[in-house]
Protein backbone atom coordinates (compact mmCIF):
# COMPACT_ATOMS: atom_id res chain seq x y z
CA UNK A 1 0.00 0.00 0.00
CA UNK A 2 1.25 3.24 -0.73
CA UNK A 3 2.23 5.28 1.83
CA UNK A 4 1.27 8.82 2.45
CA UNK A 5 4.01 11.62 2.77
CA UNK A 6 1.20 14.47 3.74
CA UNK A 7 -1.47 13.93 6.24
CA UNK A 8 -4.85 15.57 5.94
CA UNK A 9 -3.66 16.83 9.97
CA UNK A 10 -1.89 19.49 8.24
CA UNK A 11 -3.01 22.45 5.90
CA UNK A 12 -0.60 23.63 3.66
CA UNK A 13 -1.48 27.12 4.11
CA UNK A 14 -0.60 27.34 7.29
CA UNK A 15 -3.30 29.91 8.34
CA UNK A 16 -3.92 31.09 11.69
CA UNK A 17 -7.41 30.42 13.25
CA UNK A 18 -7.14 33.73 15.76
CA UNK A 19 -8.26 31.40 18.72
CA UNK A 20 -6.62 33.31 21.25
CA UNK A 21 -6.08 36.28 20.28
CA UNK A 22 -8.70 38.37 22.41
CA UNK A 23 -6.40 36.78 24.93
CA UNK A 24 -3.48 38.13 23.91
CA UNK A 25 -4.80 41.28 23.73
CA UNK A 26 -5.98 40.80 26.99
CA UNK A 27 -2.64 40.30 27.97
CA UNK A 28 -1.47 42.92 26.38
CA UNK A 29 -2.90 45.99 27.69
CA UNK A 30 -2.21 44.45 31.16
CA UNK A 31 1.45 44.87 30.79
CA UNK A 32 1.86 40.96 30.58
CA UNK A 33 3.34 40.64 27.27
CA UNK A 34 3.55 42.70 23.72
CA UNK A 35 1.37 41.36 20.46
CA UNK A 36 2.80 40.95 17.27
CA UNK A 37 2.33 44.10 16.14
CA UNK A 38 4.39 46.22 19.01
CA UNK A 39 7.09 43.13 19.35
CA UNK A 40 7.98 43.72 15.42
CA UNK A 41 8.86 47.23 15.62
CA UNK A 42 12.16 48.00 17.71
CA UNK A 43 11.04 51.30 19.38
CA UNK A 44 8.35 50.27 20.32
CA UNK A 45 8.70 46.78 21.59
CA UNK A 46 12.00 48.13 23.68
CA UNK A 47 9.19 51.25 25.25
CA UNK A 48 6.55 48.56 25.98
CA UNK A 49 9.58 46.37 27.95
CA UNK A 50 10.50 49.32 30.04
CA UNK A 51 6.82 50.22 30.91
CA UNK A 52 6.48 46.70 32.10
CA UNK A 53 10.09 47.58 34.30
CA UNK A 54 7.91 50.15 35.55
CA UNK A 55 4.77 48.33 36.41
CA UNK A 56 6.97 45.37 38.22
CA UNK A 57 9.24 48.21 40.18
CA UNK A 58 5.85 49.18 41.49
CA UNK A 59 5.31 46.27 43.27
CA UNK A 60 8.42 46.49 45.26
CA UNK A 61 7.25 49.35 47.43
CA UNK A 62 3.59 47.18 48.18
CA UNK A 63 5.64 44.34 49.14
CA UNK A 64 8.01 46.36 51.27
CA UNK A 65 4.94 48.21 52.84
CA UNK A 66 2.97 44.12 53.75
CA UNK A 67 6.48 43.14 55.15
CA UNK A 68 6.69 46.52 57.42
CA UNK A 69 3.15 45.65 58.30
CA UNK A 70 3.21 42.10 59.69
CA UNK A 71 6.17 43.39 61.75
CA UNK A 72 4.33 46.34 62.78
CA UNK A 73 1.05 44.47 63.76
CA UNK A 74 2.37 41.05 64.88
CA UNK A 75 0.71 39.34 67.55
CA UNK A 76 -2.87 40.52 66.60
CA UNK A 77 -4.33 37.32 64.32
CA UNK A 78 -6.84 39.68 63.15
CA UNK A 79 -4.89 42.11 61.46
CA UNK A 80 -2.33 39.66 60.67
CA UNK A 81 -4.44 37.70 58.31
CA UNK A 82 -5.91 40.50 56.50
CA UNK A 83 -2.46 41.26 55.56
CA UNK A 84 -1.16 38.20 55.02
CA UNK A 85 -4.92 37.38 52.40
CA UNK A 86 -3.83 40.04 50.26
CA UNK A 87 -0.29 39.66 50.31
CA UNK A 88 0.05 36.07 48.70
CA UNK A 89 -2.26 37.05 46.22
CA UNK A 90 -0.50 39.78 45.26
CA UNK A 91 2.26 37.27 45.14
CA UNK A 92 -0.02 34.84 43.51
CA UNK A 93 0.10 37.30 40.60
CA UNK A 94 3.65 39.02 40.40
CA UNK A 95 5.35 35.52 40.00
CA UNK A 96 3.07 34.00 36.93
CA UNK A 97 3.03 37.66 35.57
CA UNK A 98 7.00 37.75 35.67
CA UNK A 99 7.70 34.22 34.30
CA UNK A 100 5.03 34.90 30.96
CA UNK A 101 7.21 38.41 31.07
CA UNK A 102 10.89 36.39 30.86
CA UNK A 103 9.21 34.07 28.66
CA UNK A 104 6.92 35.89 26.41
CA UNK A 105 8.43 34.02 23.47
CA UNK A 106 7.98 30.80 23.92
CA UNK A 107 4.21 31.73 25.21
CA UNK A 108 3.94 33.45 21.69
CA UNK A 109 4.81 30.13 19.72
CA UNK A 110 2.62 28.32 21.91
CA UNK A 111 0.21 30.59 20.55
CA UNK A 112 1.02 30.47 16.99
CA UNK A 113 1.37 26.46 17.31
CA UNK A 114 -2.27 25.96 18.55
CA UNK A 115 -3.59 28.55 15.61
CA UNK A 116 -1.60 26.70 12.69
CA UNK A 117 -0.07 23.71 13.54
CA UNK A 118 -3.04 21.66 16.23
CA UNK A 119 -5.80 19.78 14.89
CA UNK A 120 -7.60 22.29 14.30
CA UNK A 121 -6.49 23.02 10.87
CA UNK A 122 -6.93 19.72 9.86
CA UNK A 123 -8.59 18.86 6.71
CA UNK A 124 -10.39 16.28 8.35
CA UNK A 125 -11.68 18.92 10.91
CA UNK A 126 -12.32 21.83 8.63
CA UNK A 127 -14.33 19.06 5.96
CA UNK A 128 -16.68 17.67 9.09
CA UNK A 129 -19.87 20.03 10.29
CA UNK A 130 -19.74 17.92 13.20
CA UNK A 131 -15.89 18.56 14.23
CA UNK A 132 -16.13 22.01 13.26
CA UNK A 133 -19.07 22.63 15.63
CA UNK A 134 -16.89 21.60 18.81
CA UNK A 135 -14.20 23.87 18.33
CA UNK A 136 -16.83 26.62 17.30
CA UNK A 137 -18.01 25.66 20.83
CA UNK A 138 -14.78 25.87 22.47
CA UNK A 139 -13.96 29.38 20.98
CA UNK A 140 -17.36 30.47 22.38
CA UNK A 141 -16.51 28.94 25.61
CA UNK A 142 -13.08 30.09 26.31
CA UNK A 143 -14.30 34.17 25.18
CA UNK A 144 -17.09 33.79 27.43
CA UNK A 145 -14.86 32.89 30.30
CA UNK A 146 -12.47 35.26 29.41
CA UNK A 147 -15.53 37.67 30.28
CA UNK A 148 -16.81 36.15 33.43
CA UNK A 149 -13.10 36.02 35.10
CA UNK A 150 -12.55 39.64 33.51
CA UNK A 151 -15.67 41.50 35.29
CA UNK A 152 -15.90 38.96 38.25
CA UNK A 153 -11.95 40.22 39.22
CA UNK A 154 -13.33 43.85 37.96
CA UNK A 155 -16.23 43.58 40.75
CA UNK A 156 -14.04 42.24 43.54
CA UNK A 157 -11.04 44.86 43.11
CA UNK A 158 -13.86 47.48 42.66
CA UNK A 159 -14.85 46.28 46.20
CA UNK A 160 -11.87 46.68 47.40
CA UNK A 161 -11.29 50.17 46.18
CA UNK A 162 -14.65 51.47 47.66
CA UNK A 163 -13.68 50.86 51.00
CA UNK A 164 -11.56 53.25 52.01
CA UNK A 165 -13.77 56.29 50.52
CA UNK A 166 -16.55 55.30 52.19
CA UNK A 167 -14.29 54.63 55.27
CA UNK A 168 -13.16 58.54 55.05
CA UNK A 169 -16.12 59.69 53.87
CA UNK A 170 -18.12 58.72 57.30
CA UNK A 171 -15.32 59.59 59.24
CA UNK A 172 -16.33 62.68 61.59
CA UNK A 173 -14.05 65.88 61.37
CA UNK A 174 -14.80 65.87 65.13
CA UNK A 175 -13.21 62.93 65.84
CA UNK A 176 -9.81 64.22 65.97
CA UNK A 177 -6.64 63.01 63.76
CA UNK A 178 -6.88 59.40 65.28
CA UNK A 179 -4.76 56.85 65.38
CA UNK A 180 -1.86 56.42 62.58
CA UNK A 181 -2.23 52.91 62.44
CA UNK A 182 -6.24 52.61 62.48
CA UNK A 183 -5.62 54.99 59.33
CA UNK A 184 -2.94 52.23 57.83
CA UNK A 185 -5.89 49.87 58.36
CA UNK A 186 -8.45 51.59 56.77
CA UNK A 187 -7.07 51.27 53.39
CA UNK A 188 -7.20 48.60 50.20
CA UNK A 189 -5.22 46.64 51.68
CA UNK A 190 -3.17 46.85 55.02
CA UNK A 191 0.43 47.98 54.97
CA UNK A 192 2.37 50.16 56.66
CA UNK A 193 5.37 52.57 55.80
CA UNK A 194 7.42 55.25 58.06
CA UNK A 195 5.02 58.21 56.96
CA UNK A 196 1.69 59.56 58.81
CA UNK A 197 -1.37 58.44 56.51
CA UNK A 198 -3.18 60.90 58.76
CA UNK A 199 -3.39 63.93 56.63
CA UNK A 200 -6.39 63.69 53.79
CA UNK A 201 -3.22 64.86 51.34
CA UNK A 202 -0.86 61.72 52.52
CA UNK A 203 -3.70 59.40 52.91
CA UNK A 204 -4.82 60.28 49.60
CA UNK A 205 -1.85 59.96 48.07
CA UNK A 206 -1.44 56.17 49.31
CA UNK A 207 -4.99 55.02 48.46
CA UNK A 208 -3.94 56.44 44.81
CA UNK A 209 -0.74 54.27 44.70
CA UNK A 210 -2.87 51.14 46.50
CA UNK A 211 -5.58 51.98 43.43
CA UNK A 212 -2.69 51.56 41.13
CA UNK A 213 -1.58 48.52 41.87
CA UNK A 214 -4.66 47.22 42.95
CA UNK A 215 -5.75 47.38 38.82
CA UNK A 216 -2.75 46.09 38.07
CA UNK A 217 -3.02 42.72 40.38
CA UNK A 218 -6.21 42.74 38.33
CA UNK A 219 -4.97 42.97 35.01
CA UNK A 220 -2.48 39.94 35.73
CA UNK A 221 -4.11 37.80 37.32
CA UNK A 222 -7.50 38.10 35.19
CA UNK A 223 -5.39 37.86 31.80
CA UNK A 224 -3.48 35.33 33.07
CA UNK A 225 -6.20 33.03 34.45
CA UNK A 226 -7.96 33.89 31.76
CA UNK A 227 -5.32 32.58 29.25
CA UNK A 228 -4.96 29.05 31.51
CA UNK A 229 -8.35 28.68 31.12
CA UNK A 230 -8.79 29.03 27.32
CA UNK A 231 -5.79 26.79 26.84
CA UNK A 232 -7.67 24.03 29.13
CA UNK A 233 -10.63 24.59 27.45
CA UNK A 234 -9.33 24.24 23.17
CA UNK A 235 -7.05 21.09 25.09
CA UNK A 236 -9.93 19.48 25.82
CA UNK A 237 -11.88 20.60 22.45
CA UNK A 238 -8.60 18.31 20.81
CA UNK A 239 -9.67 15.25 22.69
CA UNK A 240 -13.19 15.32 21.73
CA UNK A 241 -12.34 16.22 18.16
CA UNK A 242 -10.86 13.09 18.52
CA UNK A 243 -12.66 10.83 20.04
CA UNK A 244 -16.04 12.24 18.01
CA UNK A 245 -13.40 11.59 14.15
CA UNK A 246 -13.27 7.81 15.85
CA UNK A 247 -16.73 7.36 16.27
CA UNK A 248 -17.30 8.39 12.73
CA UNK A 249 -15.03 4.99 11.27
CA UNK A 250 -18.64 3.33 11.07
CA UNK A 251 -19.57 5.82 8.35
CA UNK A 252 -16.96 5.98 6.14
CA UNK A 253 -17.37 4.59 2.73
CA UNK A 254 -17.86 0.76 2.06
CA UNK A 255 -17.03 -1.47 -1.17
CA UNK A 256 -18.75 -3.59 -2.65
CA UNK A 257 -18.62 -7.76 -2.58
CA UNK A 258 -19.03 -10.29 -4.65
CA UNK A 259 -20.91 -13.55 -3.93
CA UNK A 260 -21.29 -16.33 -6.44
CA UNK A 261 -23.93 -19.12 -6.16
CA UNK A 262 -23.84 -22.31 -8.33
CA UNK A 263 -27.13 -22.98 -10.13
CA UNK A 264 -28.19 -25.70 -12.39
CA UNK A 265 -30.24 -25.46 -15.76
CA UNK A 266 -33.10 -27.20 -15.97
CA UNK A 267 -32.88 -27.58 -19.79
CA UNK A 268 -29.36 -27.52 -20.55
CA UNK A 269 -28.00 -28.99 -17.34
CA UNK A 270 -25.03 -27.08 -17.38
CA UNK A 271 -23.83 -24.86 -13.73
CA UNK A 272 -24.16 -21.39 -14.12
CA UNK A 273 -23.05 -18.87 -11.07
CA UNK A 274 -25.17 -16.29 -9.93
CA UNK A 275 -23.30 -13.39 -8.96
CA UNK A 276 -24.67 -11.09 -5.75
CA UNK A 277 -23.26 -7.72 -4.75
CA UNK A 278 -23.03 -6.45 -0.98
CA UNK A 279 -21.85 -3.37 0.48
CA UNK A 280 -20.92 -4.59 3.84
CA UNK A 281 -17.57 -4.74 4.35
CA UNK A 282 -15.01 -1.05 5.06
CA UNK A 283 -12.97 -0.06 1.98
CA UNK A 284 -9.57 -0.68 3.88
CA UNK A 285 -7.14 1.93 2.31
CA UNK A 286 -9.47 4.56 3.03
CA UNK A 287 -9.90 3.14 6.78
CA UNK A 288 -6.38 2.84 7.32
CA UNK A 289 -5.82 6.54 5.70
CA UNK A 290 -8.59 8.06 8.49
CA UNK A 291 -7.67 5.99 11.27
CA UNK A 292 -4.09 6.71 10.81
CA UNK A 293 -5.10 10.75 10.76
CA UNK A 294 -6.62 9.93 14.11
CA UNK A 295 -3.95 8.47 15.20
CA UNK A 296 -1.72 11.55 14.68
CA UNK A 297 -4.22 14.21 15.50
CA UNK A 298 -4.10 12.31 18.84
CA UNK A 299 -0.30 12.38 19.21
CA UNK A 300 -0.52 15.98 18.51
CA UNK A 301 -3.19 16.65 20.98
CA UNK A 302 -0.70 15.29 23.89
CA UNK A 303 2.10 17.05 22.43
Amino acid sequence: MKTLKTSALMQDAGEQLNLMGYNLKFMYISAVGPIKEISNVYWKKNLYIFFQILVFIMYLPCFLGLGLAINKFWGDVEIITNIVCPGLSFVAAFIPAGYIFINWARVQKLVDDLESKSIFTSSLVQSNATLRQILEDARVKAKLITKVVAVSQLIAICSWAVKPIIYNTLRQDNDGPGDMNDRWKKLIFIMWLPVDPRPNKNYYIIYAYQLVVSYAFYNFTASIFSFIFSLITYSAAQFTIVAQALKHVDSLPTHKQSKYFPLRSKTSGLTEQYNETENTELDDDVALRYIKDCIRMHQSAIQ
